[in-house]
């Protein structure tokens, strides 16, 4: 039984078309995370979900019930927003036994309802403050405080961590994650930041310009985007990319022409015959940063699938952990991540081999991933 389903769903504002025949199913007690760009679509159509906004066409399904006609309180969902949305004449108690309290529940189930969601979210000793003697992180538990009383089908979360700072987005993110692994509820989690996206859901619907571009786990939207887009898009950061020719001159390989006419050539794996159609044809070539790695490194000959390609390195930036090589290749700026005993200086002619097992090709007109 699935939770929640989108079939087909259309919203315009007049003649500007916002999702454009979204589909997607969250099954019980899944997390997804809906995660694009500013003004894709992902607050509008959590919004049909919830019942605030109205679908130009398609269905909303929750618990197999169709739901575009139902009032949003009868809908069994809660919602936690980015502003809060706390009364602030009120105190935490009241806060979070008000909706009980509309619903007409009994003062004593309210009263064990409040100790209950306090303890569990550790804000008993807040109970008779009101709104503005909290902290950004405490009235975000607040919010999902008054979410949970109601112990709904459906949580919907509408970017709750862009008004914390950092370090707190990062405490509460993980707050948010043992409340999904405590509760096994369905939850749908708007967010613009790609490292939510990754760390918090199930499965992650990357949106851009009203459509749906792909739907799956985060280890595969990571590794195997569906199009140029997801690519760029997901990751702290975007897959490198870099136009180039596919050939077959003494074994398959992408072959990238480098600023001073030079051609590179880089060994491609393809097991069951997938690229045998772009052959002497474009496509763009992607890896990721950190599949690359200083070829002094490598003991013995290379493997098969290891290419090989030499580089200036134009900047370096220190993170601590690792630091990022960034260098040209192609007529495209690169990243590349390397253990900070291993980086080179900026002016520093370096080799590099990749890990071309990891290589994702995109057809250059559709901008679609060629699947392998």
């Amino acid at each position: 039984m699935s939770s929640l389903e989108i079939v087909d769903v259309h919203k315009s504002f007049g003649d500007v078309q916002v999702l454009q025949g979204i589909n997607l199913k969250a099954e019980e007690g899944e997390f997804i995370v809906l995660v694009g760009p500013s003004g894709c679509g992902k607050s509008t159509l959590l919004e049909i979900i919830a019942g605030l906004e109205s679908a130009t066409s398609g269905s909303v399904v929750i618990q197999d019930s169709i739901v575009n006609d139902v009032h949003p309180k009868d809908r069994d969902i809660a919602m936690v927003f980015q502003s809060y949305a706390l009364y602030p004449t009120m105190t935490v108690r009241e806060n979070l036994s008000f909706g009980l309290e509309v619903r007409k529940i009994k003062k004593s189930e309210r009263i064990e309802a409040v100790k209950k969601v306090s303890e569990f979210l550790k804000i008993e000793s807040l109970l008779d403050r009101k709104p503005s003697q909290l902290s950004g992180g405490q009235r975000q538990r607040v919010a999902m405080g008054r979410a949970l009383v109601r112990n709904p089908v459906l949580f919907l979360f509408d970017e709750p961590l862009s008004n914390l700072d950092a370090k707190l987005r990062v405490e509460m993110r993980t707050e948010i994650k043992k409340l999904h692994n405590a509760l096994k509820t369905t939850m749908v989690y708007v967010t613009h930041d790609q490292i939510e996206a990754m760390t918090l859901a199930s499965r992650i619907a990357v949106m851009h310009g009203g459509e749906l571009q792909q739907y799956a786990d985060p280890q595969t939207t990571y590794e195997k985007p569906a199009n140029i887009f997801v690519a760029g898009f997901m990751g702290a950061l975007p897959m490198n990319l870099v136009e180039c020719m596919l050939v077959n001159d003494k074994g398959l390989a992408v072959r990238v022409t480098t600023t001073n006419g030079e051609n590179v050539d880089l060994p491609l794996v393809d097991p069951d015959g997938i690229y045998q159609a772009y052959i002497n044809k474009k496509v763009m070539f992607g890896i990721r940063s950190e599949h690359f790695a200083r070829s002094e490194l490598i003991q013995g000959a290379l493997p098969d699938y290891m290419g090989s390609i030499t580089c200036e390195v134009e900047v370096t930036e220190p993170t601590g952990a690792e630091t990022m090589v960034i260098f040209r290749f192609g007529d495209k700026q690169m990243i590349a991540k390397v253990e900070p005993e291993h980086a080179p200086l900026a002016g520093e002619k370096i080799s590099l081999t990749v890990d071309m097992r990891r290589a994702c090709l995109f057809d250059p007109d559709t901008e679609k991933r060629i699947f392998q």
